[in-house]
């Protein structure tokens, strides 16, 4: 979940997600979106449980608690996991209808299939991680693929190295551009439009 407040001097977003390594990854990658704009946020990464995403109730508390801090802009992210986003996205449909007469703008995004999804998309930043003049090629569709892990362990031990999802996420992210990331994934464009918006 990203929450944002409109504050006097800038937009303060906490970002929920359903692990603490994506969620830091999500973080970097927000803050370099919303670097663009002449305030930037700041961004705050939290986590939750993914059981508690899909729970109406849960929800409305974790909103709840953010708007009593003050808290506007309210996205909620979760990964489709090899499931059909639109699957994702008719199960997430009580937890939309709970959250509308709350007096905040809340947003679901379905990450397709997951960060790594995002995360493969820079190929350039890659090659960076992995310390290579070669240059790398994934591809395909991204979205299509349903476990965006695999292709990035399968690259890291073409170039002799171990993908360890825990340290190679946040890495990634730290080189990853953007707009590399947009050209190839449709929901990380949604992202970004949503915490641009």
């Amino acid at each position: 979940m990203v929450f944002g407040t409109i504050g006097r001097d800038a937009v303060k977003i906490v970002l929920f997600t359903e692990d603490d390594t994506t969620g830091k990854a999500i973080r970097i990658l927000a803050q370099k979106v919303l670097a663009e704009k002449s305030k930037p946020p700041k961004v705050i990464q939290r986590w939750v449980r993914q059981g508690h995403i899909f729970n109406p109730k849960n929800i409305v508390l974790f909103i709840k608690n953010e708007i009593q801090q003050e808290k506007s802009k309210i996205i909620i992210c979760v990964d489709s996991e090899c499931t059909n986003p639109s699957i994702i996205e008719r199960n997430l449909g009580p937890c939309k209808r709970a959250v509308k007469g709350l007096q905040v703008v809340v947003y679901f995004l379905v990450v397709v299939h997951a960060l790594e999804t995002w995360l493969a998309a820079d190929e350039e930043a890659l090659r960076i991680i992995l310390k290579t003049n070669k240059e790398i090629k994934i591809p395909g569709d991204l979205e299509n693929e349903c476990r965006p892990g695999n292709i990035l362990q399968e690259v890291f031990h073409k170039h002799g190295r171990k993908f360890a999802k825990s340290k190679d996420d946040l890495a990634i992210a730290e080189h990853a551009n953007p707009a590399q990331i947009a050209k190839r994934c449709n929901s990380f464009r949604k992202f970004q439009q949503i915490l641009l918006s």
